[in-house]
Parts: structure tokens; sequence; C-alpha cells
């Protein structure tokens, strides 16, 4: 389980790649006497999710690629990450307006340690770079709670386990929020709900309906939004509780991105989009996020 920032309590349980085994840990294969040579160019390249438990970043990774998928959020991606004149590599959160700074060795120690993907390096330094603003909110937090500062309940054990696991929950608008400053949006859906209580129907309706709004305005404007989606089924690639970024949609189809490998692509129906879908996010990338939206 995960903490999010977002809601102030404990997500869903960690969905994890399958491959993954408690009795095969990579050795770290960082050497101090190796300096490890970066390849940095602020391009979402293919990579793969961490397998460690603890690393239930989904979210920011299908964000990343849904973003990167865009012209404008690659141009935000590429605008966030640089190279100093001694190698270290600098991340710039735009949703937030702060940078952090990573040596080729951090970088290289916490790949080894699974705290984060395979691959591509900007991946890499984006995790690095949320994870240490997510545990600076969450100390702030616990700080003002140990002085009586706090204002609201919280679930401390949960707070706990977020600050030793600061990317392990949260949703693709969290992504959003954090990667741009521009407008975000969050639908849930009512699937699977609707056997228990029929008096939900209506309002599944409005909510099926914006969603076939917003992926038929990805399909015309496809560079203005990004769109992450998680799902209630696990019947074929689709993944319960696991957050997809949305590459592409036409009039038939919906082509996915799992982080898991992102190598290999997805293509479901709408038909199937519609029925399984738990959640989407939503980033409008023509409109900057108002002072009102916070994060």
């Amino acid at each position: 389980m995960g903490f999010d920032l977002n809601i102030g309590k404990l997500t869903n349980k960690t969905v994890i790649p399958p491959e993954y085994s408690k009795d095969k840990v990579a050795d770290n294969p960082y050497d101090v006497k190796t300096k490890p040579k970066l390849q940095i160019d602020g391009k979402i390249g293919n990579f793969k999710q961490s397998p460690c438990p603890e690393m239930g970043d989904c979210w920011l990774l299908a964000g990343s690629v849904a973003l990167a998928d865009t012209k404008k959020g690659a141009e935000i991606i590429k605008n966030s990450i640089f190279q100093d004149q001694h190698g270290n590599v600098n991340v710039m959160l735009q949703g937030v307006g702060k940078t952090y700074s990573f040596s080729p060795e951090e970088i290289d120690y916490a790949y080894g340690e699974g705290r984060t993907s395979s691959g591509d390096d900007d991946v890499k330094v984006i995790e690095l770079a949320v994870a240490k603003k997510n545990k600076e909110s969450m100390e702030e937090i616990k700080t003002k709670l140990d002085k009586n500062e706090l204002g609201f309940d919280i679930d401390v054990s949960s707070l706990e386990a977020g600050l030793k696991a600061p990317l392990d929950g949260g949703r693709g608008i969290s992504a959003f929020d954090i990667l741009t400053d521009n407008h975000s949006d969050f639908i849930h859906s009512y699937n699977g709900m609707l056997k228990k209580d029929p008096s939900l129907a209506h309002k599944a309706q409005i909510k099926n309906q914006q969603v076939t709004n917003f992926l038929n305005a990805k399909e015309k404007y496809h560079d203005r939004f990004a769109l992450t989606v998680g799902f209630v089924s696990d019947k074929g690639d689709m993944v319960r509780g696991h957050e997809f970024a949305v590459k592409r949609v036409d009039k038939k189809h919906v082509f996915l991105v799992n982080p898991w490998d992102t190598s290999k692509k997805v293509r479901i129906t709408r038909k199937e989009f519609m029925k399984n879908y738990s959640e989407i996010s939503v980033c409008d990338l023509d409109y900057r996020r108002s002072k009102d939206d916070g994060i």
C-alpha cells in the first residue's frame, strides 16, 4: 500500500509485474570506482517499471508517457531535465516549482536498489525527483502533526509507510499536477458497482458520457490532451488497480502503454475500455492551472 498525498490515506494494494519474486533480489550494480554514463536527452524512451513492491509508481510512469506522447507534453519534459557542467542531472518539477539535482552515482545507486525503473535514464531522474518531493511533503506533514498544528485527521501508519515508499500510490492526475502547471481532471467510474447498487445507473451514465467526450477529444486533438487510465478488470491485457498511458484513440480502439514494459503496446476496443475503466486522468495542455485548482 502507499500514501496518496491527495487524499491523505492508504491507497489500494500495489500491483507489481508478475515476474517479480521475493527470492530474486538483484545485487546493486553500483561501483564507486566506475562513473556511470548517463544518456540524458529530455525524452522518454522505453523502460520497465521496477518490480519492487515498494515502487508502486505506475501512476507517475503512465503520466510521464502520456505527456511525452504529445508535442506540448514532450516539450515540457525536455525543458524540465538538463545536465550541468559537472554531469549532475537537474529536474525541474514545473507543477510545484521545485528543482532537484542528482549525481550520476546517486542515480545508478538508486537503480541498483530498485528505486527506479530500468531503461531510459530520463525516467529514472523523474522518479527520483518526485520521490524526493513527496518525501519532503510528508515530512512537513509529520512535523506539523508532531506539533499538533496539522488541523485535520490523518492515518499515521500510512504516513510512516509513505515516508519509506514515497512513490507507492497515486493517480495519473497527481503526475500531471507535479510535472506540469496545466489544468487536469479526474473521473472515476461506477463500473463494478451497479450490480450492488442499481440506483447508481444515472450517475454512471453521466460519468461514462464524460469519459466518452474525453476519448473523442483525444482522437480529434491528440496533442492537446494527455490521458491515463486504471481498470477494474484483469481481462486480456488489462490489469486491475494498475495505471496505463493512453497513447492513441481512434473510432473503434484505444491504444495503451503499460509501464511494466513500454516497448509493448496494448490495443483494446472502445467498448472494452468503457466497460472496464475504473478511473481516468486528463491533462489539458492548452490551459494553465488556475490558483483555485491547487495540486
